[in-house]
């Protein structure tokens, strides 16, 4: 089989490459016509103006000569230099010349020491002659000097302008001067000149160039008569005009020669050929340029052509070669995977069992991940139906609540990575308490360090600055992502979260945030593959703790986006320490003041411990709020810390000491007290004390805490514990919205119910409607609301449909829309803004957050 497919191999690559042989012929056949046919029609066209060329200047100058050798042996000239009568012959032979030849301008006789002794003029049609004190010496001119060192008879200047008295004489007059020695009886006495005005030559000639752009080149390399203002430089003092600088490497050729070939960018634009002067009988006449150099450039239509014709054949050829060497490369794959197909087969089976079982692995794992905390809020919510017994009824809605928030956070994983890889994560820039954010993680994340009897510190340096400008929201999910992971894989110990300043600036801080855990660990191959999209340390951890695998991914290109680095140093069996620094901008002094809280009161701390951890953790919260604090390890060791005469005292008790220390000692020492002194128990839950704790003790610090969490809880010590009670934990929601008329345009009936409640618990009066139709309907009947809560996907019209059709009527324009919605996506918010809603509020709601946002967009707000 092998020997059968190498041999049609090479069958079809010889045909092939004949093929393509053939192909080449006949495209260079017909490149070769191509190129003859362009280049015929701009042969004619560079013969044409060549023509005229040497007709124009060839002919002038020949004339010039025979006209020169007739003067050369007149004898008017001495005869009107020895009588004066003599000269009117001479006047009306030199008339006749001015008519008879147009060009003719000046006739001069010069004597051998170059003084001018006549000199005619013609002047509007007549001949006058120059007085005696107008007449020059021309000794040092060019052409007396040629003509009188010459060994002929006769010369022949080069083109050039006109000059008078040494300057270029104004407009500039093109001229050739025909020279002739004069003798009498064989000797010369003088030189006779001849100046030809050629501004009508090359008038006519400049009018060629609209038909054909060409330049005419002396031997010299300068150009005579060009496109542009290039023409006479070497008399303008612009040497710049030369040959070699518009046509370089032409100047080569400058010796009248045309075997030096120029180079092909040359000839591609230009067509060029000498204009012989010389010919057979000019042997006498010293001729200075005996020719000139005519270079014509292509009409572009015709190099136009020829580079499309060159293009559509290189392409032709290009096309058929490809096409024949993709036939034969297909041809011999075909016939060697014949002999592959079979183990191709089993490969590709194989590969797809793979990849259906890695899309059931995800499939599976994300199932597993969504229904656990589905079924935690279905179940609880079962069991609650008919409870009679209110605390049960609250710890039921508290578990389902919790469940919600991890369903909800694995759904927020998956859309944030979504975002992440299409690049449509936006970082919202807001000021913020550091504290506040590290406070709101803590009380996150402190139950599931409790329920795992996890010690959870949070551990600030006092250089960190209160107030910093970043995205709070986007650094909480960071942090809190590591924190629990840190959780999660950790059954025993602690997890402590450290934050510092590691840089600062006038305008930006860095902050460096560690968390570091005695869990399970890695290994440095786990550690190297951690951050990646869906993956964890491995199977067997994925097995035992779940999860979805994007958490780390997602911190690491919020740590990114953020101007930072993260990174995680583990050892298995001994836990790991994640590390990452962001870049945040300081806050100004006005946003600092809008964020700052109450005057911090100063307190005496003395915490209570045998645990070093604690100790340690406890004095760099209190070093953070100012407070002086002191260590002891018994109730005996409080006796020696004797009390500030200005600062009241708190004891800050680890709940670990109570079961080695007296309680009723304790309590004696502190009814000896003549100053305020505060007992705070230090612990994980209330549930660990009986009911009647806090009479003994004055509050309850739940780790993790904060700074501004151990100063709320001490303030709380000096209110009373029943009007604490009495004061209602949150603005006073049943007044918010009196009277407000609300139109929730929603087609679910649980949405519905659930909108209606919360609306109404804040005084709001709510109607329905299930569409953007009867939405449209009610508001046409005279029905005008406050405001209107517009869900996007509805049946027979959508919320942006139906906020557009209403935007489109003045009688409705002033009626806020907040869209309600589960289309999360920032196209979606776009969508909703750009129909002309005021806001986009995402599902699930939070009723806080929807009676806030209602309240803002309210008319009179």
């Amino acid at each position: 089989m092998v020997n059968k497919v190498s041999k049609s191999s090479v069958l079809i690559s010889i045909f092939c490459v004949v093929f393509i042989g053939i192909v080449a012929v006949l495209a260079n056949i017909l490149w070769i016509e191509s190129k003859r046919f362009s280049n015929d029609a701009i042969s004619q066209q560079f013969d044409v103006l060549h023509q005229n060329f040497q007709s124009q200047i060839k002919h002038g100058i020949l004339n010039a000569r025979s006209i020169a050798i007739q003067e050369s042996k007149s004898t008017l000239i001495v005869d009107a230099l020895e009588e004066g009568n003599a000269k009117r012959y001479l006047t009306e032979h030199w008339s006749a010349l001015f008519d008879a030849y147009p060009s003719l301008q000046q006739i001069r006789y010069i004597a051998l020491d170059g003084n001018e002794q006549l000199r005619a003029e013609k002047s509007s049609g007549s001949l006058i002659w120059r007085d005696t004190q107008d007449l020059q010496n021309k000794a040092d001119r060019y052409y007396f000097i040629e003509a009188v060192e010459s060994s002929k008879d006769y010369y022949i200047s080069p083109l050039d302008l006109n000059k008078e008295r040494g300057v270029i004489e104004l407009p500039y007059r093109p001229t050739i001067r025909s020279v002739a020695k004069y003798r009498i009886d064989g000797e010369v006495l003088g030189l006779i000149v001849l100046n030809f005005d050629l501004r009508e030559v090359f008038s006519r000639l400049n009018e060629l160039q609209s038909t054909n752009a060409h330049w005419l080149i002396n031997p010299d390399g300068f150009f005579l008569a060009s496109p542009s203002d290039t023409a006479w430089g070497w008399l303008l003092d612009k040497p710049k005009n030369q040959v070699s600088m518009q046509f370089p490497g032409f100047e080569n050729r400058l010796n009248g020669s045309e075997d030096d070939i120029p180079d092909r960018n040359f000839t591609s634009r230009y067509k060029h050929g000498i204009i012989p002067i010389k010919q057979n009988g000019t042997e006498d006449t010293d001729i200075e340029d005996e020719f000139y150099w005519l270079v014509m450039e292509k009409p572009p239509e015709a190099v136009a052509y020829l580079e499309r014709t060159k293009h559509f054949i290189g392409l032709g050829f290009a096309v058929a070669t490809l096409f024949l060497i993709s036939l034969a490369y297909l041809l011999i794959r075909l016939l060697r995977q014949l002999n592959l197909e079979k183990e191709l087969a089993i490969k590709a089976k194989i590969k797809a069992t793979n990849a259906e079982k890695s899309k059931a692995d995800f499939l599976a794992r994300m199932s597993h991940e969504i229904r656990t905390p589905m079924n935690g809020v279905y179940g609880l919510l079962q069991i609650t139906l008919g409870e009679r017994n209110y605390k049960k009824i609250n710890d039921n809605i508290e578990q389902a609540i919790t469940s919600f928030s991890l369903l909800s956070r694995i759904i927020d994983d998956v859309l944030d990575f979504s975002k992440i890889e299409a690049g449509k994560l936006d970082m919202v820039e807001a000021p913020f308490r550091l504290d506040s954010l590290l406070n709101q993680v803590g009380k996150m994340m402190g139950r599931a360090a409790y329920g795992k009897h996890i010690e959870l510190w949070i551990d600030v340096d006092p250089k960190c600055p209160k107030h910093v400008v970043g995205d709070a929201v986007r650094l909480n999910q960071i942090i809190s992502n590591l924190i629990s992971n840190a959780i999660k894989f950790t059954s025993r110990g602690e997890v402590n979260l450290s934050v510092e300043l590691l840089n600062e600036n006038e305008d930006t801080v860095q902050l460096g945030f560690e968390v570091q855990d005695t869990g399970i660990g890695m290994t440095e191959n786990q550690a190297n593959q951690i951050f990646g999209a869906f993956t964890q340390a491995s199977r067997d951890t994925n097995a035992k703790f779940g999860g979805t695998g994007l958490g780390l991914s997602i911190a690491k290109q919020l740590v990114e986006m953020m101007n930072g680095k993260i990174g995680v140093i583990s050892q298995q069996g001994k836990g790991s320490k994640f590390h990452f620094n962001v870049l945040l901008k300081k806050a100004s002094a006005a946003q600092a003041d809008s964020l700052s809280e109450q005057d911090v009161m100063c307190y005496q701390a003395i915490v209570l411990t045998q645990n070093v951890n604690v100790e340690t953790g406890i004095q760099r919260q209190c070093s953070v709020l100012g407070w002086p604090s002191y260590v002891s390890k018994s109730v005996e060791d409080l006796l020696v810390h004797k009390s500030s005469n200005s600062l009241p005292r708190v004891i800050l008790i680890d709940e670990g000491i109570l079961s080695v220390i007296s309680k009723e000692a304790l309590a004696d020492w502190q009814r000896e007290q003549k100053e305020i002194t505060h007992l705070v128990v230090v612990s994980h839950n209330t549930k660990s004390f009986e009911k009647d704790s806090l009479v003994f003790f004055d509050d309850l610090l739940y780790k993790p805490f904060t700074p501004s969490t151990l100063y709320d809880t001490v303030i709380s010590c000096n209110q009373s514990i029943d009007k604490l009670a009495e004061k209602p934990v949150v603005e006073d929601d049943e007044k918010l919205l009196t009277k407000t008329l609300i139109l929730v345009v929603e087609d679910n009936p649980i949405n519905q119910q659930v909108a209606g409640a919360m609306l109404k618990s804040a005084g709001a009066v709510v109607k329905f409607a299930e569409n953007g139709q009867e939405c449209l309907d009610l508001l046409l009947s005279g029905f005008k609301p406050h405001l209107i809560l517009m869900d996007m996907q509805m049946p027979i019209m959508g919320g942006v449909e139906a906020a557009e059709h209403i935007r489109a009527n003045s009688t409705w324009d002033n009626i806020p829309i907040l869209a309600m919605t589960a289309n999360a996506m920032e196209a979606d918010r776009k969508r909703c803004i750009n129909a002309g809603m005021q806001g986009h509020i995402i599902k699930p709601v939070v009723k806080q957050d929807l009676i806030t946002q209602v309240k803002s967009r309210l008319p009179d707000h």
